[in-house]
């Protein structure tokens, strides 16, 4: 279960596990971003298992990138492509609507503010929106024959 503590944390450690590199940190180098790693995972595998996902139905990922960043976390399925990781001291995250998992452009970026995110019912907004679209998604594959015009 996440509870309103865990986003809390998973925000505060957007940023203070890019200034945890050079081992200031009282555990070491690397440990917040260990941290925010483990943390960022649970997050998006309780939003998969709330969308009703199976495993081999999603792919979670985590690119650490290097000293400057705290790290990329990302929940891909067939319909929904999920970044949950704050762009530049932004204050924000995005999803989008995808045609399936090699597809890393999909439709227009959804922004979620961390502060929309981290309120109470927050993230079962964010999960809600999430299966409307995949819903959406679903009925337009079944129901429409989209043809690529060059």
């Amino acid at each position: 279960m996440i509870t309103q503590t865990h986003l809390k944390r998973f925000v505060q450690l957007t940023r203070a596990a890019v200034y945890d590199q050079t081992g200031d940190s009282e555990c070491g180098p690397g440990y917040l971003k260990e941290e925010y790693r483990k943390l960022g995972r649970k997050i998006l595998k309780h939003i998969a298992t709330e969308m009703g996902l199976n495993k081999g139905e999603f792919d979670i990922r985590w690119n650490p990138g290097g000293i400057a960043c705290s790290g990329d976390h990302t929940l891909h399925t067939d319909k929904v492509y999920v970044a949950l990781h704050d762009n530049l001291g932004s204050g924000w995250f995005y999803w989008r609507t995808v045609t399936g998992r090699k597809d890393y452009r999909g439709g227009a970026n959804q922004i979620v503010q961390f502060q929309d995110f981290t309120a109470p019912g927050g993230l079962e907004k964010l999960i809600g929106a999430l299966k409307v679209a995949t819903q959406a998604k679903e009925f337009m594959d079944s129901h429409f024959v989209f043809v690529s015009v060059k």
